[in-house]
């Protein structure tokens, strides 16, 4: 069955919009940090302070692991909370127009559900592949790549595995407490309940703005993409997958275009951001040892059983 062409353009922006908003973002506090004449004062340079100075997280069998994991996403929510606090001039002025074409789409979205949905209409396995795709954001698939990774780190020592778990499983509860709190505040019908695209009830109860799946999706694909450099190997599989779970979404009648479309946003501004934040820390820490980061860990195999001991420069 021939796909329009709206379909094409959706899919690439839900992956594009998204990264170059996040890029252009990361730039700006690239640009801050060069710069320490002009830093952020008061409450938001108290967060910004307690969220740069905490030590990078390392993975070890000991009782106050979890509580530096408690620190760590306590701090790091403030950080991205108060990240407004830091934007200048442009990144208003970005964000200004990200919220305006985002409110202009609204009109758009009861004719993008009519061309997807009414003319368009799925095949038994179409409706199949995406319910399975839409499974890549519920908690199997969160388990997958946070306790996947978790999994492979635990069982190879690989360091890259264990911060992909760690960063992960953070982008999800961030993202995710973002959108729960945006859905109570907009109230926003899902487009099942057939009452239009502009119909908005606070603490209602309707929860179609913005799509949770569409968050936790491109969360874990800003993460594990971050982690790659942002290679086009790994980022297009990841985010192309995000954007079938969100694509699945409408498909669904759960949610409008904009609903994914600014759900993808928080995912990927959120997971990047975690990344960036952590990566920092590792990287200041590293400088504190020479440029050298020890870390001791049980390892198990067939044939061996012991403690390792790992450099990393």
């Amino acid at each position: 069955m021939a796909r329009p062409p709206f379909v094409l353009v959706a899919s690439l922006c839900l992956v594009l919009v998204p990264c170059l908003v996040r890029a252009e973002e990361g730039d700006a506090d690239a640009s801050a940090a060069e710069n320490p004449s002009s830093p952020a004062t008061g409450f938001v340079g108290y967060v910004d302070r307690r969220a740069r100075e905490l030590p990078a997280t390392h993975w070890r069998p000991q009782l106050d692991f979890p509580l530096e994991l408690t620190q760590r996403l306590l701090w790091d929510t403030a950080y991205i909370l108060t990240e407004p606090g830091r934007w200048d001039t442009p990144d208003w002025a970005r964000f200004g127009v990200f919220a305006a074409a985002t409110g202009g789409s609204f009109a758009a979205d009861r004719t993008i559900d009519i061309e997807s949905r009414i003319r368009h209409p799925r095949s038994d396995s179409e409706r199949h592949f995406e319910e399975g795709a839409e499974e890549l954001a519920d908690l199997p698939g969160i388990a997958g790549v946070a306790g996947g990774s978790a999994l492979v780190g635990l069982l190879t020592g690989s360091e890259l595995a264990k911060e992909i778990s760690v960063d992960s499983g953070e982008a999800v509860l961030i993202s995710g407490l973002l959108t729960a709190s945006l859905k109570e505040l907009t109230g926003r019908s899902r487009p099942n309940r057939a009452d239009g695209p502009f119909q908005f009830h606070p603490f209602s109860g309707n929860a179609s703005f913005p799509s949770g799946h569409a968050t936790s999706a491109f969360a874990l694909a800003s993460v594990v993409s971050e982690h790659f450099d942002n290679s086009l190997w790994v980022a297009v599989p990841a985010y192309g997958l995000a954007a079938l779970v969100a694509f699945a979404r409408t498909r669904a009648n759960d949610h409008f275009a904009t609903d994914v479309v600014v759900g993808g946003a928080i995912g990927t501004a959120t997971g990047r951001q975690i990344v960036t934040l952590e990566s920092d820390r590792r990287g200041r820490d590293q400088a504190a040892n020479g440029g050298a980061q020890i870390s001791v860990q049980p390892k198990l195999s067939p044939t061996f059983s012991g403690v390792e001991l790992s450099v990393r420069f």
